[in-house]
């Protein structure tokens, strides 16, 4: 009994220590080299003057709510508090630190903490390609989606229901972040969820359709992806290709 008790918190304790040299790992240097993350950071920085009133050079917010915009203004809250790139690496530190508390939960509902699955879960959910390309929105959307899921399953085994308004909160949330986490949370709610409850979802779809018409109608505005890719033709099929790639 005593030795399973010592060996379940001796991988509990082994389990953060790659976390920890994460952290210092990136508070360290000057600049953290994410591919997209600077471009999340320069826009943090244009929001951050914005709030407080200073001049960003001609740049103008959407009137139109924006997806793949939460790491903006998370950035740009921080940066009114601490210099923007100060900002950027707690960012960082932030989500790796949700998703090592999440996976860590994960691992302490087996019967013994398994250090190999924690391991493993954090590599493939936390590190994996979309972070180093810095696509962080799509990272946090993905952390909030197994945060939900958590909750509620929390919430069966009690027996108590889970307060519908946080399938609002969730749902705006990750409108925010990433239309791929967005719509399986919203695929998730459709396979098991009373229909009731789908209508805790409204807020959400109506800022979905609110972007779509601002974007797409109101200004027309289609990206034209310069990609070299001979089965794609112009317009929408190079945009499509493009949104393919930065899943894949």
């Amino acid at each position: 009994m005593n030795r399973q008790f010592s060996r379940h918190h001796f991988h509990a304790l082994m389990y953060w220590a790659p976390l920890i040299a994460y952290a210092v790992i990136f508070l360290t240097p000057d600049v953290i080299h994410l591919q997209d993350l600077s471009d999340w950071t320069y826009q943090g920085w244009l929001l951050s003057d914005y709030l407080r009133g200073l001049t960003t050079n001609g740049y103008q917010l959407k009137d139109y709510p924006v997806p793949n915009s939460m790491v903006t203004i998370i950035l740009g809250l921080q940066g009114m508090i601490v210099p923007i790139l100060v900002a950027e690496k707690l960012l960082v530190v932030e989500i790796l630190s949700g998703w090592g508390v999440m996976i860590f939960l994960m691992a302490q509902k087996q019967k013994y903490f398994d250090l190999t699955f924690a391991w493993l879960a954090f590599g493939l959910l936390a590190t994996a390609s979309c972070f180093w390309n810095g696509y962080l929105n799509f990272s946090l959307g993905a952390l909030l989606w197994c945060v939900f899921v958590y909750m509620e399953k929390q919430s069966d085994e009690r027996h108590a229901p889970m307060n519908p308004w946080w399938i609002t909160a969730f749902s705006i949330a990750l409108f925010l972040c990433h239309a791929l986490p967005y719509g399986l949370f919203v695929l998730y709610l459709l396979t098991k969820s009373p229909t009731r409850r789908l209508l805790y979802l409204v807020p959400s779809l109506f800022l979905t359709g609110w972007y779509i018409f601002g974007r797409y109608v109101l200004h027309d505005n289609i990206e034209q992806i310069a990609l070299e890719n001979p089965v794609a033709g112009s317009g929408i099929l190079k945009l499509i290709a493009y949104k393919v790639y930065t899943v894949l």
